[in-house]
């Protein structure tokens, strides 16, 4: 869907090289023609996109041209976990086709996000995952430990933020990647920043993906790597998710600075920003309103009805022509706002923060 990485900015990554830094997205309808040449020659719909990260842009726009083409095909890839993915998003995308994503959190330490310039906080990536899991897709997260500058207080930070996203059902699966020092990351350009010396910098330009390296702080946290990768292949299974996460280890580990409810809270705490830049889009069929506010609605879900003023009745009929993805690409909140009936007995912003839009949300209104 995109060559190169929209973000290509973390120090562990090769962000010198053309595969990384040269970001550009391909044309979604020769990615749509493609997708149907190899589906009528193969007779194959199943597809793995290979982005080092899909773009949230990108992932709409090919989830709205899926929809109005009627392509059934089911698909997955890598993606960051980037808030642009948001709930509506994610329905969009499920509704499109997509089953799974793969996401490359590293780490669940916020101290450790921000030396390896993620470009995310922990708090969002938990949010983000929320959102795929609530619209049925798959998570899996990919996750790093080792990164110079890490402590082995980071480490156990992180193994229990881990065991909280599977406790709490937003992660399917993981896997702990040691960090490995390649030629073309910003670690590697900067070795003092991070700490560490690295004996021969002299190399050959070419795949050198695991670079011998002296770690400076003393932290030695290879007797750790049994203990994230017992307890993980745990969690996948379910088995003991609630257990204390000092007892994984064999080794002596500190007790972890994080709050046992700490993802809890941060599902509890989330707050969507309404921008008026951002477009409603109808994800359903038809709808029909009679002169006595009758309103007849075709959702994804199948066939509703609501009794409603006949002016917001008629407003909400024409809001989901306008907005139907088989039409349009949505119209924006500042339209559907100032359309919005004078005498309707409530203003537009209390209107989507009623039950009735959070019902119309689950027939196929979507915000993006």
């Amino acid at each position: 869907l995109a060559r190169g990485c929209y973000w290509h900015k973390c120090t562990f990554c090769d962000t010198t090289l053309p595969y990384i830094k040269d970001f550009s997205m391909e044309n979604v309808n020769d990615i749509i023609n493609d997708i149907k040449t190899m589906t009528a020659q193969t007779g194959l719909n199943t597809f793995y996109f290979t982005d080092e990260a899909i773009p949230p842009a990108m992932a709409v726009k090919l989830s709205i041209a899926l929809i109005k083409e009627n392509i059934d095909i089911s698909w997955w890839g890598n993606i960051r976990f980037d808030y642009a993915f948001t709930e509506d998003v994610c329905k969009l995308l499920h509704r499109a086709g997509c089953i799974a994503v793969v996401g490359g959190l590293e780490s669940a330490c916020n101290i450790t996000l921000n030396k390896m310039n993620k470009g995310i906080k922990i708090e969002e990536a938990v949010q983000v995952m929320s959102n795929f899991k609530s619209n049925g897709i798959l998570v899996h997260s990919y996750m790093i430990y080792g990164f110079p500058g890490e402590s082995r207080l980071d480490l156990i930070d992180s193994t229990e933020v881990l065991r909280q996203l599977f406790a709490e059902g937003l992660i399917d699966s993981a896997f702990w990647h040691r960090f490995a020092l390649t030629r073309h990351s910003g670690v590697f350009k900067d070795p003092a920043k991070y700490n560490i010396s690295i004996p021969n910098s002299d190399l050959k330009p070419f795949a050198n993906n695991d670079i011998s390296y002296i770690d400076n702080s003393n932290e030695n946290i290879d007797d750790m790597g049994d203990g994230l990768r017992r307890s993980v292949y745990n969690f996948m299974l379910g088995i003991e998710i609630d257990k204390d996460i000092k007892t994984w280890f064999e080794v002596p580990v500190q007790k972890p600075r994080v709050k046992k409810n700490f993802v809890k809270d941060i599902l509890n705490n989330n707050i969507f920003d309404l921008r008026s830049d951002r477009k409603i889009l109808w994800l359903g069929f038809g709808s029909k309103a009679s002169a006595s506010g009758i309103l007849v609605i075709n959702g994804i879900n199948g066939i509703i009805e609501y009794e409603l003023p006949v002016e917001l009745s008629n407003w909400l009929s024409e809001l989901f022509r306008k907005s139907s993805i088989f039409s349009s690409d949505g119209i924006s909140i500042k339209e559907a706002g100032n359309s919005f009936p004078k005498n309707a007995g409530l203003v537009f912003s209390d209107f989507i923060n009623n039950e009735i839009w959070d019902d119309l949300k689950d027939s196929g209104l979507i915000i993006i």
